[in-house]
């Protein structure tokens, strides 16, 4: 029998077609907002709708088919609904740290390390740096926020606090902490929020093949910023990424690295 989608499995179970139509709402919603991701970086690879559907593609070799089925018609919407929404904190939202006191108390100290590491580096690029690496914490806190204009209902703020959880863990989080709830009750059925974590954080992971950084747009622009550079070449040197047919359990990533740098950072995630 041939593998079924997380898609046609949410919409074959009872309430899947109503969550499957609040998704798609959520996809147009999310849309021009992560296309806004670009402004503030210019030079990363794709991280508008696009990456979102590849994220979504990559749950479908991450899961196995026995543990999709497993899964109960909201763990299903929510982990997908996540997908979409996982990377809305790369957006520079202005209102993430100039209307939050702590946020930007965070946002000046970040600042301030910065700049004793690397005295020539700009205000700009430092806010970059600051928005990359708590750009998870920045998805949960507007998603909780904005929900409503997300395509979530107003009176259904716990479904909100589901998905920006999730969202939240899918980046540098300890999903074994009390914040991360395994045994979440939600509308009759248990939501294991940790492991739907997982399985985002390595989707997200794993979206690291060619068709992330087309060649054609490399060549166009060329990044300078080192960081942006390794991840185009990391990207462009992953020819696929499949569940193994020898061995179920295992997920390959094949790849032809032109340099030691680029091999060493595959190595490494």
């Amino acid at each position: 029998m041939d593998e079924m989608k997380l898609i046609e499995i949410l919409r074959a179970k009872d309430k899947g077609d109503k969550l499957f139509y609040k998704l798609e709402e959520i996809k147009a919603r999310a849309e021009p907002l992560l296309a806004k991701i670009t402004e503030t970086f210019p030079e990363y690879t794709i991280h508008d709708i696009r990456h979102s559907e590849k994220v979504l593609e990559k749950l479908e070799v991450v899961i196995p088919d026995s543990l999709k089925q497993e899964m109960n018609v909201y763990e299903v919407f929510f982990l997908m609904a996540s997908a979409y929404l996982h990377d809305i904190g790369m957006v520079d939202l202005l209102e993430l740290i100039e209307e939050d006191e702590e946020e930007f108390k965070k946002f000046r100290e970040f600042i301030k390390k910065e700049k004793l590491k690397e005295p020539e580096i700009s205000d700009e690029e430092a806010k970059r740096r600051f928005i990359r690496e708590h750009h998870h914490i920045r998805s949960e806190k507007w998603i909780m926020k904005h929900y409503p204009k997300l395509g979530i209902k107003e009176e259904d703020e716990h479904q909100a606090r589901i998905i920006r959880r999730i969202c939240r863990g899918h980046r540098k989080e300890d999903l074994s902490s009390k914040e991360f709830d395994s045994q979440r009750a939600y509308g009759g059925e248990i939501i294991n929020e940790p492991l739907l974590s997982v399985f985002l954080r390595i989707a997200d992971e794993l979206d690291l093949d060619f068709e992330r950084a087309p060649l054609i747009i490399y060549e166009s622009f060329k990044p300078k910023d080192t960081i942006s550079k390794e991840e185009w070449e990391k990207n462009q040197s992953v020819s696929g990424v499949a569940r193994s047919k020898e061995d179920p359990s295992l997920i390959k990533v094949s790849a032809t690295c032109k340099s030691s740098k680029v091999h060493r950072a595959l190595k490494m995630l």
